[in-house]
């Protein structure tokens, strides 16, 4: 099982190397626009990643300067920027572990068209959380709470601050148990990393050599915690460390893209706060629109549609590969499409409280019929319902 499976995510990866295709889904008549990035993305400050020496190095050498644990040749900051250029992303939100190195480099070093969306890996006890906030390179990162039972009154804390925002990284990956085992309530948390590296790149893929994102299982925890009543947004993120893995799982593997009013920090932080984001294999596609129409008028991902009212959802692709649109809400699969199809639409009626997404599916050679046998290519953000 293993062998194939590492097959099917060999076969799978593409080296990303054009600019995203110029025409984008059409979700209603507003003036935000649709940028892409990645949402977690690390460089040669991360004790993990580091290149003294400009050496890789697998083992721990203090005396290196690079600090404690294994690590081995990355980027700096401005170095990542330029790899989002060239992949054609919009914006860039470093993320290294517990410093500001990066983007301060990034910010000092590099002068291009990407936005630079500051942050960093903040290790809480038993939990990995990405902050930001708009004056986080002159505050410097924030203190560590005191113990798991402090990690609320801490993310009050960072949102306290001028666009202050905490994602809840790979919740199903190492070191992250408090996002799943009540450590923390979902309702304070700005979003979710939903999508963590490949999609792929599970526990009987890495066979303990390394973490696996297990994505499936977050996108399973995500699903209750929105069938709990929880408004919770996603992101996506390469969480690149080693150049010798950016090719294949480099900035924007996958794609976070957010509806914002301009491209700035501050837009991007607030349109991801409100919803408006959805995760993509990488920037070149699939790309999806999901809007809503009833009686009310017409909605997007983030916003909210009354119960009551007939709603025709529609999902819109471009960019596609033979994907199947799916439906998903509340009460579990609605409508699928056939394979390929670039528009698909679904008239509902919800009497209670709901919530609405659109996966973009192809199936895998595992040979199967169960869930994980689905390679996601796209997750949209919900409507809600009530």
């Amino acid at each position: 099982m293993r062998e194939t499976l590492l097959a099917v995510l060999v076969a799978s990866l593409v080296v990303v190397s054009a600019t995203p295709a110029a025409s984008l889904p059409t979700d209603g008549a507003d003036d935000r626009t649709w940028l892409a990035g990645d949402w977690h993305v690390h460089t040669n400050a991360s004790h993990d990643a580091c290149a003294a020496h400009n050496v890789p190095r697998l083992l721990s050498d203090p005396s290196d300067g690079c600090g404690d644990g294994p690590h081995t040749l990355s980027a700096d900051g401005a170095t990542r920027m330029r790899q989002a250029e060239a992949r054609g992303l919009d914006y860039l939100r470093i993320t290294d572990h517990n410093t500001l190195g990066g983007p301060l480099h990034a910010q000092a070093n590099y002068e291009g068209p990407v936005t630079l969306v500051p942050g960093y890996e903040h290790s809480l006890p038993d939990a990995h959380a990405g902050v930001s906030s708009l004056n986080l390179l002159d505050r410097g990162i924030f203190e560590d709470p005191s113990e798991a039972s402090a990690i609320d009154p801490w993310i009050d804390a960072v949102q306290g601050e001028p666009g202050g925002h905490v994602t809840a990284n790979h919740p199903f990956s190492g070191g992250s148990s408090a996002w799943t085992e009540g450590h923390s309530d979902p309702a304070a948390w700005d979003a979710i990393e939903i999508w963590n590296i490949h999609w792929l790149w599970r526990d009987e893929v890495t066979n303990g050599f390394t973490d696996a994102s297990n994505n499936e299982e977050t996108l399973d925890f995500w699903t209750h915690l929105l069938n709990q009543g929880h408004e919770l947004p996603i992101v996506g993120a390469s969480d690149n460390h080693w150049l010798a893995t950016t090719a294949v799982q480099g900035p924007g593997q996958p794609t976070t893209w957010v509806k914002a009013t301009e491209d700035t920090p501050t837009a991007i932080l607030e349109a991801a706060r409100e919803g408006r984001t959805y995760v993509t294999w990488d920037p070149v596609g699939p790309r999806v629109a999901l809007t809503a129409e009833g009686p009310s008028g017409e909605a997007i991902v983030g916003d909210h549609v009354p119960t009551g009212e007939e709603i025709t959802f529609r999902a819109e692709v471009t960019a596609g590969a033979g994907e199947r649109i799916r439906f998903v809400s509340c009460n579990g699969l609605e409508h699928e499409s056939p394979p390929g199809a670039p528009v698909a639409e679904v008239t509902l009626t919800f009497a209670e409280d709901c919530w609405m997404r659109v996966d973009l599916v192809t199936v895998d050679d595992l040979g199967g019929s169960g869930p994980d046998d689905l390679v996601y290519r796209a997750i949209t953000s919900p409507v809600y319902v009530g």
